[in-house]
């Protein structure tokens, strides 16, 4: 337990530390990156979160602490602020992810007087009304009742038993928390359930008969009979010019001559013939050959 209230002391203390020392000259990763090369911090990403929530809420957190201030002014340092500006934002803004552990670390890591008039402050129900006319002044209603007084009033018994807690410690007694009771279980009141009664089932009424379909539907047509007998005979006249027209075709074609024409034409072609007379051309005898004689 030691060891982690040593670690909760510590991420508090740069929590706290990172709120004095930045200034809005510089980004806040900026400032962080530097920070971080200077101390060695475990939680960095909770570090960061705290300090841009606390700038970005910083009039919010302002207005309670300075209120807390006004209050009980007179026995808190004012360079204590950003412990209570921490603590603020932790109870309004992050305890339901944090835990109530993380936040008993952190306010048992402070000196006990100081956080004790804190919550003194916050449980007060007197001063609900100052914060929420104070925080008027810098939201609309809506953002007042759900983001400030709701948790507040939600938190307000834990709050008060971590009070009762620094009490019993600072007067050196530990603190009896009161159990709450069990819930008593109560037998339910109830009646005789009635028997069901089964209805008589209705009567299914039956479908009449469908008259089967006229005959006309799956027989042809008188149109369609007159139209089919033109097709066929149209189809039969079409085949019989065409075989006629093939036949015709081949008979034509036929340009052999029968053997009585061949006779005839043959007769005729020698009558002709024995009637020309050409004049028989007679050779000339060749000449003798003369010895010439040697003298």
């Amino acid at each position: 337990m030691e060891r982690n209230m040593n670690e909760y002391s510590e991420l508090f203390y740069h929590c706290v530390q990172v709120l004095n020392e930045y200034n809005n000259n510089v980004s806040e990763e900026i400032f962080l990156k530097e920070y971080f090369k200077l101390n060695k911090v475990s939680n960095q990403s909770f570090i960061l979160t705290v300090l841009i929530d606390c700038t970005r809420h910083s009039e919010l957190v302002k207005t309670i602490v300075d209120i807390f201030y006004k209050i009980n002014g007179i026995n808190i340092r004012r360079s204590e602020q950003n412990i209570y500006k921490v603590l603020t934002y932790i109870i309004i803004f992050q305890l339901d992810s944090v835990g109530l552990k993380l936040l008993r670390g952190f306010i048992y890591s402070v000196q006990l007087y100081q956080v004790h008039q804190f919550l003194q402050f916050l449980v007060n129900e007197d001063y609900i009304s100052i914060i929420e006319t104070e925080c008027l002044k810098l939201y609309d209603e809506e953002y007042v009742d759900e983001k400030i007084l709701r948790i507040i009033e939600k938190y307000r018994p834990t709050l008060r038993g971590i009070l009762l807690d620094l009490n019993n410690k600072m007067e050196g007694r530990t603190a009896t928390r009161q159990l709450p009771e069990l819930t008593k279980i109560k037998p339910f009141n109830l009646t005789a359930s009635k028997e069901r009664i089964i209805p008589m089932p209705k009567i299914i009424p039956k479908m009449e008969k469908c008259r089967p379909p006229p005959k006309s539907t799956y027989e042809s047509s008188k149109e369609q009979n007159e139209l089919e007998q033109i097709r066929e005979q149209n189809h039969q006249q079409g085949l019989y010019k065409l075989n006629r027209t093939q036949s015709l075709s081949y008979h034509f074609m036929k340009t052999d001559k029968s053997n009585k024409t061949q006779i005839k034409q043959t007769k005729i072609i020698e009558e002709n013939e024995k009637n020309l007379h050409f004049e028989q051309i007679r050779a000339h005898p060749s000449p003798k050959s003369q010895v010439n004689c040697l003298i």
